[in-house]
């Protein structure tokens, strides 16, 4: 399990759930401004692709420097095994399930989105489940979000 000072204790899944909600309000204010250049220039908005590729590098890059702008807002943080900062490769990992958003562009809106809602409810299930609330993608990673008490 990841270290981290014994006063913190673990992040409870709402809170998650809504540091979620504030990061994807950040990734459509991050896509605004690009939606307009490239209707202006190449004359088409970013598609599925490009928002899920801009929200993976964005939750990529701040949960692998200790949490994202929603986490940080609620006073929570990610920290990895061999610190406070897990570095981009947990960060990474931990939010590869984020490219599920991809999938019903891939497999049809039908299976696609699907599964895509799998992936999300199987993650809240295992954080919800699990003594230290760390989802499997926090397992995988080795990481965990934690909330100082």
């Amino acid at each position: 399990m990841p270290s981290s000072p014994v006063a913190d204790e673990p992040a409870d899944l709402g809170s998650r759930l809504l540091a979620l909600v504030v990061d994807g309000l950040v990734v459509l204010a991050l896509t605004a401004p690009i939606a307009l250049v490239t209707v202006a220039t190449a004359d088409r908005a970013p598609g599925p692709v490009e928002v899920a590729l801009l929200w993976f590098v964005y939750r990529t890059i701040a949960d692998g420097t200790g949490g994202s702008l929603g986490k940080r807002l609620l006073r929570l943080r990610v920290v990895g095994s061999r610190g406070p900062r897990p570095g981009l490769g947990a960060g990474a990992t931990r939010n590869l399930w984020g490219l599920s958003s991809l999938l019903p562009a891939v497999l049809g809106p039908a299976v696609g989105n699907a599964l895509a809602v799998a992936v999300s409810v199987a993650i809240a299930i295992s954080i919800a489940r699990d003594p230290q609330e760390r989802g499997w993608h926090d397992r995988v990673a080795g990481t965990c979000v934690r909330r100082p008490s």
